[in-house]
């Protein structure tokens, strides 16, 4: 049997840490040892230790010498094949932990790329040089998308040593669901994820206030440090087109609800609500940033603008709106493009794959 230790610096809310629970929730392979490292506080803790999985939580928070101390006491007693790290305390700290105590191969899971962000350029040319270091030290590196392994592969890091893996989410959790637009009705468009800078989402309400006259409606699922500034630009308008409705821990039912997912992100590494608006049968619309032109094809599964383009958000909504019969089209590819490349169980045999090489 072989053993995998995941490690978690970050158990709250966010697309890396619902795949890899899922991962683990729906684990199967008994030959490969699933345990995890995570840390003592989250949204999600609970749920992993609700896991089948033993489970190990240590304060991420402290210094780095107590985070090493702990991890490398764990990876001495459990001797792992595998170490495989998760965002970036984890990728730095779990990469050193694992070459003091142990002997494993070590995967870090890049969830996203620095290199797109708005981050200060000292933070950036930091981050790729311990990227570089760890390279050197023959770790291996898994990426969300072929955009993120190509830009590691701009810091000269070698092919052999990255790895695409999608992300994906459980078939039977996103049922194909369409839903039937009338000319007259409103078309209901559906925007999740962190209400942060990256998300574009000032852009889309933006589009909402050249729409007023429309019969069309925005929900805005999410939190972070912009809401309050969001809520204030749809105030200020008076966008009664444009609602928010919180963070909401499963959003399944409002995708169903909803005939358009978009996604307007000025820098995306994947764009996980885009694979279950996919697979729930949904119209896709997002910018052509990051990982998001390997899951939505542009004029096919919906459309794909320009980043940072009120204007071109605009347009693809209106033209939705003017031939609903595409709706069902683009929605009938989504889904069957999702089964073929974005399910939970491609993921974990590709990971399964990695595991047993």
């Amino acid at each position: 049997m072989k053993k995998v230790i995941q490690i978690l610096s970050d158990a709250g809310i966010g697309g890396g840490q619902v795949l890899l629970l899922d991962i683990l929730q729906n684990w199967k392979n008994e030959a490969i040892e699933q345990v995890l490292i995570t840390d003592i506080k989250g949204h999600y803790l609970s749920d992993f230790q609700q896991t089948s999985h033993r489970v190990y939580s240590i304060d991420f928070s402290a210094s780095v010498f107590s985070i090493l101390y702990h991890l490398c006491n764990i990876l001495r007693k459990e001797q792992p094949d595998y170490v495989h790290n998760h965002f970036l305390r984890a990728t730095f700290l779990g990469s050193i932990a694992a070459r003091i105590a142990s002997k494993a191969i070590v995967y870090n899971q890049l969830h996203s790329i620095i290199s797109d962000s708005d981050a200060p350029s000292w933070k950036k040319n930091l981050y790729n040089t311990c990227l570089k270091i760890l390279a050197r030290k023959q770790c291996h590196f898994i990426s969300v998308s072929k955009y993120s392994v190509r830009q590691m592969m701009k810091l000269s890091i070698p092919a052999e040593q990255l790895h695409t893996i999608y992300n994906g989410v459980k078939t039977t959790d996103f049922p194909f669901s369409p839903k039937d637009y009338l000319v007259g009705e409103p078309l209901k468009l559906l925007f999740v994820g962190r209400l942060a800078t990256e998300k574009g989402v000032k852009y889309l309400i933006q589009a909402m206030q050249k729409l007023q006259a429309e019969a069309i409606q925005l929900s805005i699922v999410g939190e972070g440090d912009l809401r309050e500034t969001l809520e204030t630009q749809v105030a200020q308008n008076q966008l009664e087109n444009s609602v928010f409705l919180g963070f909401q821990k499963d959003v399944r039912s409002l995708i169903a609800e909803h005939h358009v997912i978009v996604l307007p992100s000025l820098w995306e590494a994947f764009g996980i609500v885009i694979v279950e608006g996919m697979a729930m049968g949904k119209t896709i619309i997002g910018t052509k940033v990051g990982g998001i032109p390997e899951l939505l094809i542009d004029e096919k599964g919906g459309y794909l603008c320009p980043s940072a383009d009120e204007d071109a958000l605009c347009k693809a909504i209106l033209k939705i709106q003017k031939q609903p019969e595409r709706l069902a089209e683009f929605g009938a590819f989504n889904r069957a493009r999702f089964l073929k490349l974005f399910t939970l169980d491609r993921t974990i045999n590709e990971l399964e794959t990695l595991y047993e090489k």
